[in-house]
This record gives structure tokens, C-alpha cells and sequence, in this order.
């Protein structure tokens, strides 16, 4: 096990051409990845640091919502996460905030369980 293969699990396509794929398939590329940063997946493929870095560029919601368009005039209250979470990553106390200050994957992957139900139902 290496990089490589946590690569393969969790981050096959990248995020720009998961985000092309519509709104359930960004959400389902984030939450794979963000389940690759659980510690029991780092360990299963023998890595001790993530292979891609966690931010904006890897994410397919990111460039489904923020990265696209007019870069001054990010659209993220229409991102499936906000829905789920009622805020921004950048707000405060945010998953994705948590997530910088902890190292815990878990809020963003409820998070993201919760966004992709919202896809599901009212996306695509």
C-alpha cells in the first residue's frame, strides 16, 4: 500500500472533472475523499500524511461553486454543504474550520453525508 493506492481508493478523478459530472457526483468525489483522512484509511494504505492537500482545489464542490465563473464572486451559498451546514467553510466553526484547527475529518463527513442527501433529493 502507498500513496498511489490511497490515490486510486479515494481521489481517482480529480475534483475540476468530478465537478463537470454534476452536483451528486462533487458531493460523493468530496466525501470519498474526506473518508480517505480518517486515520484507519491512512493506516490501511500506510501513509502518514495525505497524498492530495485538503483545500479548495480538491474539492469538487469548490470548483463546482467557488472556483467557477467570475473568481471575486464565489456562489458558495448554493453548495450542497452550505445547504447541509448553513455556513460557509470559512466560517468559524465550520467543518472545514474544525477540520484546520483539529485534523478531525469526521464533522465534514457528516457534513457531507447530510449535503448528499440534499443533492440527492434536490439536485441534478
Amino acid at each position: 500500500m502507498s500513496a498511489d493506492s490511497w490515490k486510486e481508493e479515494f481521489y481517482s478523478e480529480t475534483a475540476e472533472d468530478a465537478a463537470k459530472r454534476g452536483v451528486v457526483a462533487a458531493v460523493e468525489h468530496s466525501l470519498r475523499k474526506w473518508l480517505g483522512a480518517l486515520e484507519k484509511n491512512l493506516k490501511k494504505h500506510e501513509v502518514k500524511n495525505l497524498p492530495v492537500p485538503f483545500w479548495g482545489d480538491t474539492c469538487a464542490l469548490c470548483h463546482r461553486y467557488s472556483l467557477s465563473g467570475d473568481p471575486g464572486e464565489p456562489d458558495c451559498k448554493k453548495c450542497p454543504l452550505f445547504m447541509a451546514t448553513g455556513m460557509a467553510c470559512d466560517f468559524p466553526k465550520s467543518p472545514f474550520r474544525i477540520w484546520q484547527v483539529a485534523r478531525d475529518p469526521r464533522p465534514m463527513i457528516t457534513a457531507l453525508k447530510k449535503a448528499l442527501a440534499w443533492a440527492k433529493k434536490y439536485a441534478d
